[in-house]
C-alpha cells in the first residue's frame, strides 16, 4: 500500500508542471482574446485595399476551403447542419442535419461569382458533412473528411471544373481514421490525414474533454494511400488539426490545444514517409485550418474558446438567427501569417466573421477569403480594390 501510494505522489507530483503551463496558457489566451477586447478589427487586410462580407445570405459554416492559384477559384465545404451535428464539438441533435455541400467561388473574373458544385454517383442515403479538404490538380481529386451520421470517413471524388461537379469514387474508413479532421494528399496515391482526438466526444464525452484540456498527444498524423487502402499513424500530437505542405520536405500541423503549429520534415523516400519533428511556432489564439502561398504559411484560428463553445451551444436552437436573445453569441476570428524572416503577422483579428477556420490567400491577383466555422458568408479581400 505503501508503495502504490509512493507511485502515485509521484505521478501527482510529476504531472503539475503540466497541468500549470495549460492553466496559463488557458487564461493567458482566453482572457488576452475576450471578445469585448477584440471588436475593432485589426490586421493588414484591415489596412490595405478593402475587405468586405460576401454571401451572408447563401454560406454557412463554412470549415475549410482549398484554393487553385493558377486558374483563380476557391473550392468551399459548407455545413448548416453542424448547427444540430458537429462531431468534433460534441454536438449531436434529435433532428436529421440537413447535408453540406460544395461550392466554388471564382474570382479570375471581373464580376466574381459564386456557383454550387453538383455532388454525383452518391451512394444511397449520403449523408455528407464536410470538415477538411484537398484539392490535388495533377490527378482532379477532391478529398473530403466526411463527418457523416453513420461514422467518419476520408471520400474521394473526381473533380470536374468544367462540368463544375464532383463524382463520388469511394469512401475510406480504417481505425487509424478515428477522429479525422484535415486531409492533403502529397502524391498521385498518397495522402496525410489528421486525427484530432483519440478519445471521442460520441463513444468517450469525458476523456474527450480531459484529452482536450489536458493537451494530452494522444491525436496525431495518419498515412493513407488511396490506392491499397493502406492506413499507418506516423506523428502524435494534442489536437492534431490543420495540415499544409510548406515544401517539399516539411510539413505544418496545426496542434489546436497546443496553440502551436509544428513543424516537421518528411521524407517521402520511405513507405510510408516518415515525419521528423523539426519545430514549433506559438500562436496567441487556437490554430485551426492552414494554407501556404508564396511560401507564407497562413494559420486561421479561433481567438477564444469559451466564446466558441457557447457560439456553438447557441447554435443548436437559434440555427440561423444571430440577433434574438440568446442567439447574439460572438466567437471572435484570428487569422495570421508566419515566415521564417518576419515570424508571425496578424492578417486579421476580429468579430465580423466568426470562428474563422479556413484562409485561402492568392499572392498573385492579390485576393484571400476566409471562413468560418460558424460564420455566415465569406470575408474576402482584395487589395486592387479601395
Amino acid at each position: 500500500m505503501g508503495l502504490k501510494l509512493n507511485i502515485l505522489l509521484l505521478v501527482i507530483a510529476a504531472c503539475i508542471p503540466h497541468i500549470y503551463s495549460r492553466l496559463s496558457l488557458l487564461y493567458t489566451l482566453e482572457t488576452n482574446n475576450h471578445p469585448a477586447k477584440l471588436s475593432t478589427p485589426r490586421g493588414w487586410i484591415t489596412e490595405k485595399g478593402s475587405y468586405e462580407i460576401k454571401y451572408a445570405n447563401k454560406l454557412r459554416n463554412c470549415e475549410d476551403l482549398v484554393v487553385d492559384e493558377k486558374a483563380g477559384y476557391v473550392v468551399l465545404g459548407c455545413d448548416e447542419g453542424r448547427d444540430v451535428w458537429n462531431t468534433v464539438m460534441g454536438v449531436f441533435g434529435k433532428t436529421t442535419p440537413p447535408n453540406g455541400q460544395l461550392y466554388l467561388y471564382d474570382y479570375s473574373r471581373s464580376q466574381p461569382s459564386l456557383e454550387s458544385i453538383r455532388l454525383l454517383n452518391t451512394p444511397p442515403g449520403y449523408s455528407f458533412h464536410p470538415l477538411g479538404l484537398s484539392l490535388h490538380l495533377p490527378t482532379d481529386t477532391l478529398l473530403a473528411v466526411n463527418h457523416g451520421t453513420s461514422g467518419s470517413t476520408v471520400d474521394q471524388f473526381h473533380f470536374s471544373r468544367l462540368g463544375n461537379s464532383a463524382t463520388f469514387v469511394k469512401s475510406i474508413s480504417s481505425p487509424y481514421l478515428r477522429a479525422p479532421n484535415a486531409v492533403v494528399q502529397i502524391s498521385n496515391t498518397e495522402v496525410l490525414v489528421t486525427n484530432d482526438h483519440f478519445f471521442t466526444p460520441r463513444k468517450s464525452p469525458w476523456l474527450n474533454k480531459i484529452e482536450t484540456y489536458l493537451g494530452l498527444p494522444l491525436g496525431g498524423v495518419t498515412y493513407l494511400n488511396l490506392k491499397t487502402g493502406e492506413a499507418q499513424q506516423i506523428a502524435r500530437m494534442p489536437y492534431a488539426n490543420g495540415l499544409a505542405v510548406l515544401n517539399s520536405t516539411t510539413i505544418a500541423v496545426a496542434s489546436s490545444s497546443s496553440a502551436k503549429v509544428f513543424l516537421y520534415e518528411m521524407d517521402k523516400t520511405t513507405s510510408p514517409p516518415t515525419l521528423a519533428y523539426k519545430e514549433a511556432i506559438a500562436t496567441p489564439f487556437w490554430p485551426d485550418n492552414l494554407h501556404v502561398s508564396d511560401g507564407k504559411l497562413f494559420i486561421a484560428g479561433h481567438a477564444q474558446l469559451a466564446a466558441l463553445a457557447k457560439l456553438s451551444k447557441s447554435r443548436q436552437h437559434c440555427r440561423a438567427d444571430t440577433t434574438s436573445a440568446g442567439c447574439d453569441a460572438k466567437a471572435p476570428s484570428y487569422v495570421a501569417q508566419w515566415t521564417r524572416e518576419k515570424g508571425l503577422e496578424d492578417v486579421y483579428v476580429g468579430t465580423e466573421i466568426y470562428s474563422s477556420s479556413g484562409v485561402a490567400m492568392d499572392e498573385k491577383r492579390g485576393v484571400s477569403v476566409i471562413s468560418g466555422l460558424y460564420g455566415k458568408g465569406l470575408l474576402i479581400w482584395n487589395k486592387n480594390q479601395k
